[in-house]
């Protein structure tokens, strides 16, 4: 379907009528309709400082926005649907209750935005570069999201990652808390000194990943999680010094709360330690056996003194 071509007359005198709209409760004015346009030649830029321009309930079902530069907005309630942001450049931008479906930012480059209570349900986000930018609780449902690469420290909370499997991906310095990455699989994904905190992995796992000194705090980890994360069969993929001290295990912190351990004091600290149920004993045998594992990629990449968090 081609799309409509509008002219900057025809835009502005949409969005008069769409604010003379909000400001009647929808009793005058119209909603502005821009589905299926083209913008690739608009300008989104807002120059005033100190106050984000707002575009709040408005459709961009299937508009092009490709290559299009969006700084200090903020968009409220809009229909995104199949709209194409390949390639766009955003920063400083707020997108609340947004609805993203199938849409695709190929390419986009996004500095310093915040995407809150958005929909990016089978939305493709690939090749996409973030920095300093904050995700809370947004829908992710088998969004595609492979190639992504964070610049400069990202944060994700609350959002649901169902069924996501990003590949290729290099999520370094990124900030994972309270977020569902049930029935989903990282694959070739780095992440350097990235955090997850309270994170639920259940039938997920790291795939070929290179987590260096990852953090994983009280998140919610399965056997699978567990052999997909550390086998050295995943080589070049190495694991060391991943933090696992928040981990309850055996009903007990094994950790102490100290920052590292060698992996033959993890084996012996473990072994030592009672298992008094059947739960107890199967994640006991469980860990003794990521402990030999360990060990096993210590001895193969030859870090005689490494330590693994």
């Amino acid at each position: 379907m081609d799309k409509r071509q509008l002219s900057m007359e025809e835009i502005q005198r949409a969005l008069k009528e769409h604010q003379r709209w909000l400001d009647t409760n929808h009793q005058s004015g119209a909603q502005a309709d821009f589905s299926n346009c083209d913008f690739r030649s608009f300008d989104f830029c807002y120059e005033k400082r100190g106050e984000l321009r707002e575009f709040c309930s408005m459709n961009f079902r299937g508009a092009d926005f490709s290559g299009v530069s969006f700084e200090r907005l903020h968009f409220k309630d809009c229909d995104f649907t199949d709209a194409v942001l390949d390639d766009a450049y955003l920063e400083n931008v707020r997108f609340e209750d947004n609805d993203f479906r199938n849409a695709s930012m190929d390419g986009a480059y996004i500095i310093g935005c915040e995407f809150k209570h958005n929909d990016f349900q089978n939305a493709f986000l690939g090749h996409a570069k973030m920095a300093d930018c904050v995700f809370l609780d947004n829908e992710f449902h088998c969004s595609r999201m492979n190639e992504v690469r964070v610049t400069q420290p990202c944060r994700f909370e609350s959002n649901h990652f169902h069924t996501t499997n990003p590949c290729l991906s290099d999520l370094s310095n990124t900030t994972f808390l309270g977020n569902s990455f049930v029935n989903g699989d990282f694959y070739g994904c780095t992440f350097d000194n990235s955090s997850f905190e309270k994170c639920n992995f259940r039938q997920s796992g790291f795939l070929n990943c290179f987590v260096e000194k990852c953090q994983f705090k009280q998140c919610e980890l399965e056997q699978e999680f567990i052999h997909s994360t550390f086998t050295p069969r995943n080589a070049p993929a190495i694991h060391f010094a991943c933090d696992l001290s928040s981990q309850t295990i055996c009903g007990k912190n094994l950790f102490n709360g100290r920052s590292f351990m060698k992996v033959d004091d993890f084996i012996k600290k473990l072994s030592d330690m009672p298992a008094a149920t059947k739960e107890d004993k199967v994640h006991k045998k469980m860990l003794l056996s990521l402990g030999k594992m360990l060990k096993e990629v210590c001895a193969e990449y030859h870090r005689r003194d490494d330590y693994v968090r």
